[in-house]
């Protein structure tokens, strides 16, 4: 199914930004939604911050999320590969 672009504008920490794009309009909420209230939370735990270090603190911090994120699933992949290759094992000696 092909989506249609839709024009959004979204208010995240005070600014407001038009975002052009065919995802899903919930899941575009939500992921504007966690940089608002990440960047307010960083705000507030460092008065006086201007609002690009803000900006930069909280795409590391997402990145840093992300990364943590890729690291367990890869670590799943790997233990799924091993636990199939043990029930082969296994299924091929009761053979």
């Amino acid at each position: 199914m092909i989506r249609s672009t839709e024009q959004v504008t979204y208010s995240i920490f005070g600014q407001s930004y038009t975002l052009a794009t065919d995802e899903d309009r919930g899941e575009v909420d939500k992921a504007v939604a966690e940089v608002d209230n990440l960047m307010t939370q960083i705000a507030r735990s460092m008065p006086g911050v201007d609002p690009f270090r803000i900006a930069t603190l909280a795409a590391i911090r997402l990145a840093h999320e992300r990364d943590n994120l890729r690291r367990e699933v890869e670590e799943g992949e790997v233990l799924s590969e091993l636990i199939a290759e043990s029930i082969d094992r296994e299924c091929t000696q009761l053979s």
